[in-house]
């Protein structure tokens, strides 16, 4: 759909899905930090995708992970963990846009991980909305967090507290009632944060899914001129 960007950001669709023995993300934390923009035409993306994640298992469990990139392929991730767990066969797959690894669960019964894609460079493709350039991000909220929190968070730079349209807006169109929204578009003084979270979290149940949908709201669009008028000269010849 015209206009429409799997965001995060634009804003975000994550997917994940998960085979696992023992070891299981109980909690979830997803974030994406949009740190340059241009507020006009939505160009010059500059930002990455963090993906926070706390396990729970025994030693020598273990998981295989894999995320859905191919909304904006990632020209830089890495991923870490902490130094009771670890990290083998991660890969990128150009082809297929999909960002995996193996986890296991070296020593304790708990870990953390973070896996941070780059979106730097990423354009979507505009619509024209009430007058303006505009782009909508549709955001799942949907992957591993097996009965804990799971909380999405998206950081804008400047002000898009003000409710659209208008230059610099948003609109919220829709997040399931279920989330609770602790931060809705709330600006700070240099970054604009929208947060929300549900705790009890299962994957398995898509009712549970944040199916968050905002639209962002750039410049006007600029409106056609009048038609020149014609003015006839009569030439004159001796």
């Amino acid at each position: 759909m015209k206009g429409k960007m799997m965001l995060i950001s634009s804003l975000l669709l994550i997917l994940s899905t998960p085979s696992h023995a023992d070891l299981i993300p109980h909690s979830r934390y997803d974030t994406i930090l949009v740190t340059a923009v241009n507020s006009n035409d939505f160009s010059g993306v500059v930002g990455n995708l963090t993906n926070h994640q706390e396990w729970t298992g025994t030693p020598g469990s273990t998981y295989a992970e894999t995320f859905d990139s191919s909304w904006a392929s990632p020209g830089a991730w890495s991923w870490t963990c902490s130094s009771n767990m670890s990290i083998t066969n991660a890969n990128y797959n150009v082809s297929t846009g999909v960002v995996s690894a193996d986890f296991k669960l070296l020593s304790g019964t708990s870990a953390t991980s973070s896996l941070q894609r780059d979106i730097s460079g990423t354009v979507p493709p505009l619509a024209q909305i009430d007058g303006y350039y505009t782009i909508e991000g549709v955001w799942s909220g949907y992957g591993g967090a097996y009965g804990g929190r799971y909380t999405i968070e998206a950081i804008l730079p400047g002000d898009w507290s003000g409710e659209g349209p208008g230059v610099m807006k948003h609109l919220l169109l829709y997040i399931n009632p279920d989330w609770s929204i602790e931060k809705n578009f709330i600006y700070n003084g240099s970054t604009t944060t929208f947060l929300a979270w549900i705790d009890n979290y299962r994957p398995e149940n898509h009712l549970m899914d944040a199916n968050l949908f905002v639209r962002l709201y750039g410049a006007a669009v600029p409106t056609p001129g009048p038609t020149p008028k014609r003015i006839w000269i009569p030439m004159l010849f001796h």
